[in-house]
């Protein structure tokens, strides 16, 4: 495997296809998020003051709940609460849950769809295909399921194999703690863990062979689990060698950033010490450059990840032309 020719093809098409930095930003922004809406408290604020005329006559009874609030704060909230309906709290409760469940369904989508989109416009760069954003969303609507299924089935089973493993061996320590066996029972969890630990790495090899091959292959996730493992097993060497240089050129970047990123920390935090004697002014100004800095943090953030996805791609794709690959698929 020409690793090399692999690496350099692929900086190419990460140079050439600007379409692949959009998708790779888009996932790379779907490591996590949050909303909020603040625009019901203030109308409600707001709607307090409508009506003006309307103080003078509740004065009295505003200044007796006022004098309540200050006298006994706890016991103003608890009548304030003990006012509100039962079927309140569970309608809260239901909403919260049901918009809880929409935010992770969302962000599964949202996330497996980025990634469907990069990995086939990958595919189609690296066949000397044109890309585009069109095409791409087309083919991460058609396969966000089978990558999130793919994704999430390998880890399931590692979890069940490494928590009976955990109960088995804790039970043991139990009824031998103080015993000269408690020894043998320490080396034994030694070598479990070891074999954990190569089964964890075979588990994300396993994941991205059966993604690669929903791309790739068009595979349905039935599919694609079993034809996933049975190249990790033929391929393993090869897979775990392009992870190390995708990994160790993610590091390299991303320490070599982490060290830029420190020297503009430290710019920025100097000038907004400045600023506190300057005026707002000076602070509005010093706001622009650091969202310009956090937009091209991101941008970079993407194309490094392009540049990792096409490496796997272009990976797999010279896999498709080894007699091994054909004979396994056949």
């Amino acid at each position: 495997m020409d690793f090399g020719s692999i690496i350099r093809r692929s900086w190419e098409i990460v140079k050439r296809e600007k379409v692949l930095w959009v998708f790779a930003t888009v996932l790379v922004a779907f490591s996590g998020g949050g909303m909020g809406n603040i625009n019901s408290v203030a109308n409600s604020g707001s709607s307090i003051f409508k009506d003006k005329q309307t103080v003078p006559e509740t004065g009295k009874k505003i200044s007796q709940v006022l004098g309540t609030a200050t006298t006994n704060p706890q016991q103003f909230f608890q009548t304030i609460l003990g006012s509100v309906p039962p079927l309140f709290w569970v309608a809260l409760g239901l909403g919260f849950i049901v918009a809880v469940l929409f935010g992770i369904v969302y962000f599964i989508y949202v996330r497996n769809w980025a990634l469907g989109a990069l990995w086939s416009q990958c595919r189609e760069a690296g066949s000397g295909n044109p890309t585009s954003l069109k095409m791409g969303s087309r083919e991460g609507r058609k396969h966000w399921k089978d990558l999130f299924l793919t994704s999430l089935l390998p880890w399931l089973l590692f979890a069940g194999i490494a928590g009976v493993l955990a109960i088995i061996l804790v039970i043991p320590m139990i009824f031998l703690a103080g015993s000269p066996l408690i020894i043998i029972l320490f080396l034994v969890m030694t070598i479990v863990l070891i074999a954990l630990m190569i089964y964890l790495v075979y588990t994300m090899l396993w994941q991205t062979f059966a993604q690669l091959s929903v791309i790739l292959e068009n595979f349905s996730w039935q599919e694609a689990l079993p034809f996933g493992r049975k190249l990790t097993h033929a391929f393993f060497i090869d897979a775990l060698l392009m992870g190390f240089i995708n990994q160790g050129i993610g590091c390299a970047v991303g320490c070599l950033a982490s060290i830029i990123l420190g020297i503009l920390a430290l710019i920025v935090f100097v000038l907004f010490v400045i600023s506190h004697f300057l005026g707002g002014a000076f602070l509005v100004i010093l706001s622009i450059p650091a969202i310009i800095f956090l937009f091209g943090w991101a941008l970079l953030s993407g194309i490094m990840l392009a540049f990792s996805s096409c490496n796997w791609v272009l990976f797999y794709q010279e896999l498709q032309k080894k007699e091994e690959y054909k004979s396994i698929k056949r």
